[in-house]
């Protein structure tokens, strides 16, 4: 009996088939895999099959049998499904718990000073180091976030003014130069022409990328640096 082959999934019958089902499906499927009318270099073989599905499942006492073996088949990977799953849940709490034993900086630090094997000198100068890394990282996020709110109401100012100044009368010039096909020639205009479009890059495109480094980028650096310096007065390695 092989089993990795269902007999009644290789005829195309159900499993409460009559043998007059099978024998009917059992000439077709022969009929289409016969070597002399199909090429295919795997048709004896399954022809080989369709004779082991003809004799197990046309025979009473063997289908009963063969019936018993497919309900065990199933049975046994319903259960290593199952065991597959408990272990996947066991490996996902496992995780869950190893999870749960990350600390905050904070948290670390208040092991290190209470189980952490060291003199107390060295515990001490880590705990003056951490406290002044504190206070620079603390400073620096601070003067970042003023920095940030300055410009931004500056930026904002200028933007204003400039737009309002330079912004339409500027893009307005260019713009009926570009449709008329009109190009600066003297001196003068190409300063001009140049002065406009450097402007108008000021006002609309270098404001957006400083902006989004303060208030993006910036404290992501500074946050690292945090870290980094703190794992420095605590001799952190892994």
């Amino acid at each position: 009996m092989n089993d990795k082959i269902n007999y009644y999934e290789l005829l195309g019958v159900s499993r409460n088939a009559s043998f007059d089902e099978i024998k009917k499906a059992y000439r077709m499927m022969a009929k289409k895999w016969h070597p002399d009318v199909n090429g295919d270099s795997k048709s004896i073989d399954i022809i080989k099959q369709l004779n082991q599905a003809k004799e197990v499942l046309l025979d009473e006492n063997k289908r009963k049998e063969y019936d018993l073996y497919l309900q065990n088949l199933e049975n046994t990977g319903y259960s290593n499904l199952n065991r597959n799953k408990k272990t996947s849940n066991k490996t996902k709490t496992q995780e869950t718990k190893n999870y749960e034993r990350k600390y905050t900086k904070w948290q670390y630090f208040y092991q290190y000073l209470k189980y952490y094997d060291a003199p107390v000198w060295r515990k001490i100068i880590a705990f003056i180091f951490v406290l002044l890394e504190t206070i620079l990282c603390g400073i620096l996020q601070i003067s970042n976030y003023l920095i940030a709110l300055l410009f931004y109401i500056i930026v904002t100012f200028i933007n204003t003014t400039l737009y309002i100044a330079f912004g339409s009368l500027g893009f307005i010039l260019v713009l009926c130069l570009m449709i008329a096909g009109i190009t600066p020639k003297s001196p003068e205009e190409i300063i001009l022409f140049v002065f406009v479009i450097f402007c108008l890059f000021v006002v609309l495109v270098i404001p957006t990328y400083v902006y989004e480094f303060l208030v993006i980028k910036m404290p992501l650096y500074l946050s690292k640096l945090n870290i980094y310096l703190f794992k420095k007065c605590v001799g952190y390695k892994s």
